[in-house]
C-alpha cells in the first residue's frame, strides 16, 4: 500500500507547496501591508481623464458582437492551421496528399465565409454616407 501511495508524494508535495504559497500571498499583504484607507473621490472609476456615467445598462452595437464572433472564428481557424502545419509531412507520409487537399477545403469554406462577411459590411466601421447633397 505504501508503495502505491509512495508514487503520488510529488504530486502530494506540489497542492501542499501551491496552497502554501496562495496563503502566504493572500495573508503576507494583509498582515504586512499599510491598512487600506477609503475615499469617495479616489475609490471612483476612472475612465480615460473622463468621470465615470455609472451606468452599467451601456448598449453595444450588434457590429461589435459580429466582429468578436469573427475574430473568434478566425482565431480558431489559426489553432488548426498551425496544429496542422506542425505535423504535415508526418500525415502526408501515413495518409497521404488528401491532407493537403483536406485543408484546402477548409480553408476554402473560411475564404467564402470571410467574403461573406465582407460583401455585408461586418467589417466596414465607418458610417454610411448620404448620396443626397443637403443631408449630412
Amino acid at each position: 500500500m505504501s508503495g502505491e501511495l509512495q508514487q503520488f508524494s510529488p504530486l502530494f508535495m506540489m497542492v501542499v507547496l501551491a496552497a502554501g504559497f496562495a496563503a502566504f500571498a493572500i495573508g503576507a499583504p494583509m498582515i504586512i501591508g499599510k491598512k487600506r484607507t477609503y475615499h469617495r473621490v479616489k475609490d471612483t472609476a476612472y475612465e480615460c481623464g473622463m468621470p465615470s456615467d455609472n451606468s452599467a445598462g451601456v448598449r453595444y452595437n450588434v457590429k461589435f458582437y459580429l466582429v468578436a464572433m469573427i475574430f473568434i472564428l478566425f482565431d480558431l481557424e489559426v489553432v488548426f492551421v498551425v496544429g496542422w502545419a506542425s505535423c504535415f509531412k508526418q500525415m502526408v507520409r501515413e495518409i497521404g496528399p488528401s491532407v493537403f487537399w483536406g485543408m484546402f477545403v477548409f480553408l476554402l469554406i473560411l475564404e467564402i465565409g470571410h467574403l461573406y462577411i465582407w460583401r455585408q459590411g461586418a467589417l466596414n466601421w465607418t458610417p454610411k454616407r448620404s448620396l443626397n447633397k443637403g443631408e449630412t
